[in-house]
């Protein structure tokens, strides 16, 4: 069974996390919407992720929006 945390913050802490997560989350549908199309958009300076199989980036992109909405949800509801 997976352990569950509670963990106190500070809301600058979480803005920070959260801004962290949401990099995290736009480079890896970035790299979905590459192995998707093939195309990149070179002048915005973004980056893609080291990954060569679109069901893994569509997982980790996946993923990472899962943790964002699990803690907007907990600071929504307090």
């Amino acid at each position: 069974m997976e352990k569950t945390y509670v963990i106190q913050l500070s809301e600058l802490d979480l803005v920070q996390i959260l801004a962290g997560l949401e990099s995290q989350a736009e480079l890896w549908e970035r790299t979905r919407d590459y192995l998707e199309s093939g195309e990149l958009d070179y002048n915005d300076g973004f980056i893609i992720a080291e990954c060569s199989k679109l069901e893994e980036a569509i997982a980790i992109a996946n993923y990472y929006r899962s943790i964002l909405n699990k803690i907007q949800n907990q600071m929504d509801s307090r």
